[in-house]
This record gives C-alpha cells, sequence and structure tokens, in this order.
C-alpha cells in the first residue's frame, strides 16, 4: 500500500484537523501514514496513532503578523531555502509515494524538486479560480489608500488586480530558490497552494465557489473537513441543557489569544446574570479557565476544549472569528453566526455570510467604539430573525450533501496512488 506523507501547518489548528480527519480514511483503505511539523496541534494526529516525525514550520508570531495584515509573505529567501532543505531530508528518510498538505508553502518548491505527488489542501480564495469579485478588506495593511480621493475609487474597483500584483510579489523568494535547482519558476502564491496531482477545497461551492471554468478534474471541493468526538463533553453540560432561553456560543479558534480575553469580558458586561441569555465557550486554552471561571456570572459555561458540535446543539448564534472550521460547524449544526474578525481572511469569509444572510460581523478593531447596548442589539437581532435561520438551515442541507463525496474522493486519490 501507498505512503502518504501528511504536512499540515500545524501550529494552527484549522490547518491540522482536517489532514486528520483526511489520514484516518486513507489508513482504513490500508495506506500507511505520516505526519511531520513541530506545532502543538500535530497531538491530534498522535492521538490518532500515526507516527509524527519532527520538521521545521514558520514561528506562528511571524505567520500571525503576516496574516492579520492580510499578506501571505511570511517566507524569505533564507526561510523558504531552510525549509525546503528539511522537507528533502525527510523526504530521503520516509520516501512518500503522496504528500498531502495545508498551508505549509514551501512543500509546492520541495515536491517540484523531488518530483513527488503533491495534493494540497486549501480554501477557494488561495486559488487562481475564485469565482467571487475581490474588495479590499477593511483588515488589509493597504486599506488605509482607499481613503485617499481618487486613489481610493481606483483601488476598491480593481482590487482583484492588486492581489494579482501581490501574488507575483509573494512567489518571489520561492522562485529563487527553484532556479538554484534549474527549475521553471511559478507564476504566482496560488501555484503554492495547488497540488501537482490535485487541490482539495474544504469548502461548499455556494458558499465560496470558483469560476464557471475551473478544470474539475484538478479542484475538487470535498465540502468541510471537521473535526468531530476528540474532546471530553464538559462537566456543566448535562446541567446547561436544562436551562430555558437563548445561548451563545462564543468561539475565537485558536489564534486569537489577545482578542478571546476582550469579547469574554464584554459578554460579561452585557450578559452577566441577566435573565434567559447563557454563555457556552470552548476557549481552545486562550484563558486559564481553572482561574476565570472563579470569576464568572453564574449564566456562563466555560471549558478549555469541548466537541463544538455538543456546544452548537445548545446554540441560537455562535460568536466567532471567522475561522472556516467554526462558521462550517455553526452552519451545519443550523447557527446563524456573528463574527468579529482581525484579519483579512476573517473579514472575507464574514462579509459572505452576512451578504448571504446567514448572520452578521463587526470588525475588531471597531469593537472600541461600538458600545455595550449596540453590541447586544446586534447580536440580538441575528438570535430573533427568523429569515437568517432560514437561510442557515438551507444552506445546512447543500453542505451536508456536498460532504457525502468525500468517501469517493479518498477512495479515487487511494486508487490512484496505489497503481
Amino acid at each position: 500500500m501507498a505512503k502518504i506523507l501528511f504536512l499540515p501547518y500545524s501550529h494552527q489548528l484549522g490547518s491540522t484537523y482536517g489532514l486528520v480527519d483526511l489520514a484516518v480514511q486513507f489508513k482504513k483503505l490500508g495506506d500507511e501514514i505520516i505526519f511531520a511539523g513541530d506545532g502543538k496541534f500535530l497531538e491530534y494526529a498522535k492521538a490518532a496513532g500515526f507516527k509524527v516525525y519532527p520538521l521545521i514550520e514558520v514561528p506562528f508570531a511571524r505567520y500571525r503578523k503576516a496574516t492579520d495584515s492580510g499578506n501571505v509573505n511570511f517566507h524569505d529567501e533564507k526561510s523558504v531555502t531552510e525549509h525546503v532543505a528539511a522537507e528533502l531530508e525527510l523526504y530521503k528518510i520516509i520516501k512518500p509515494d503522496l504528500i498531502i498538505a495545508q498551508a505549509r508553502t514551501t512543500v509546492a518548491v520541495s515536491a517540484k524538486i523531488a518530483k513527488i505527488r503533491l495534493i494540497h489542501v486549501t480554501i477557494a480564495f488561495l486559488t487562481k479560480h475564485y469565482g467571487l469579485s475581490i474588495e479590499m478588506p477593511e483588515t488589509f495593511s493597504a486599506y488605509f489608500l482607499t481613503r485617499i480621493p481618487v486613489l481610493g475609487t481606483i483601488i476598491n474597483k480593481n482590487a482583484g488586480l492588486f492581489v494579482k500584483l501581490k501574488a507575483k510579489l509573494t512567489v518571489r523568494p520561492y522562485n529563487k530558490v527553484l532556479k538554484k535547482y534549474g527549475l521553471k519558476p511559478f507564476k504566482d502564491m496560488y501555484s503554492l497552494y495547488a497540488g501537482n496531482v490535485m487541490t482539495l477545497i474544504p469548502e461548499n461551492s455556494d458558499l465560496f465557489p470558483l469560476n464557471a471554468n475551473y478544470p474539475k478534474d484538478k479542484y475538487i471541493f470535498t465540502g468541510p473537513l471537521l473535526q468531530y468526538n476528540n474532546y471530553q463533553v464538559p462537566d456543566w453540560y448535562e446541567e446547561s441543557k436544562t436551562k430555558d432561553g437563548n445561548f451563545i456560543y462564543l468561539s475565537m479558534g485558536s489564534s486569537s489569544n489577545i482578542l478571546y480575553p476582550i469579547i469574554l469580558k464584554r459578554l460579561i458586561e452585557i450578559y452577566g446574570n441577566k435573565p434567559n441569555f447563557y454563555i457556552v465557550t470552548n476557549t481552545c486554552y486562550l484563558v486559564n479557565t481553572i482561574k476565570v471561571r472563579k470569576t464568572l456570572p453564574s449564566n456562563f459555561f466555560i471549558t478549555d476544549t469541548a466537541p463544538a458540535q455538543i456546544l452548537l446543539e445548545l446554540a441560537d448564534v455562535t460568536i466567532c472569528h471567522g475561522g472556516k472550521g467554526t462558521i462550517y460547524h455553526s452552519l451545519l449544526e443550523g447557527v446563524p453566526l456573528f463574527g468579529i474578525p482581525q484579519q483579512a481572511e476573517q473579514e472575507i469569509n464574514l462579509k459572505r455570510i452576512k451578504d448571504l444572510g446567514l448572520g452578521n460581523y463587526l470588525l475588531a478593531k471597531k469593537l472600541n467604539k461600538t458600545s455595550n447596548a449596540e453590541l447586544e442589539k446586534m447580536i440580538n437581532d441575528v438570535i430573533y430573525d427568523k429569515k437568517i435561520l432560514k437561510k442557515v438551515l438551507d444552506i445546512s442541507d447543500k453542505i451536508r450533501k456536498e460532504m457525502l463525496n468525500i468517501d469517493l474522493i479518498v477512495e479515487k486519490i487511494h486508487n490512484k496512488v496505489n497503481t
């Protein structure tokens, strides 16, 4: 059977657990599975029984600094060279038949050098076939230019061209390394997120579509790859189920270490001990829950981790950062969204949610200027809007149907790599 090497960006939960889910399915078909990286979320691969090799990754602070300003240029020539060298050494040891990667851009270079088959898992926005118009997000580092008369109008009308320019600039350090090996350069950053076998898109094609002419044999929508049942049910869960009222699920992902405590504090100010309102929250270790529990109002229930689908069974609205995992978990469980994004990709996600009538959002940088009364109204408007709930339930059905294809997709890849 084939030997498959999984390479997530494992400092980030959202780019790790989907690959673990995929790996489990390949293992069931008999393939040998290996993971590599150095991020803390590789614990899920270990917990699933997979062998894990050490491999350098971009430091999380450096990664966040780039992505929080709307950039993907977290590598320079030196770091690309180091990562590619480490990957090539690993390939010599493992000798994989196939690599499946997510958010690890240097793999596109090393797989090309080593002539190894590569599948990349990526979002629709990071493909050259993205099907929606592109607008300049307010969280993007260059957004201030849109406030300049005339220039701002030009930038907003040509945001797509601006992104294409950034895509060409971002790929430069990777091409310098390819040149050292006498290989043809990549055209733009989209090549860094595309596989040489195929590219898997863990999205719903209605929410984030590709253009009408994209090659359907090379870009495959899998529906969301979501993590289920990997955590203990919190001790307060049964008690919370006995409560009658409106439940707010707060989940800010694994990277909102600054934003999460701020939002939790605001929700305490607004909903603390308020009748018929309950807040359940999964912190992802962003705060010390033992310490925080002592100061929480009686209608707040907090845990480090818990199965998202369990907490969503209670929820009437999800307050989140706009990460794809939380968005899809919520929509699948029929829960509307209120987002507070802090970086461009999250803002793009939540703008789409708002445009489709599935919820609303408020930029993190506008939080301080929004009063508690205003914030409460925005959240409650999502909770009580029946039109939003109907649209959420409709898209939930479409997402579930698309997810049914994953078994066939995995089997197709398995058969291809084992021939």
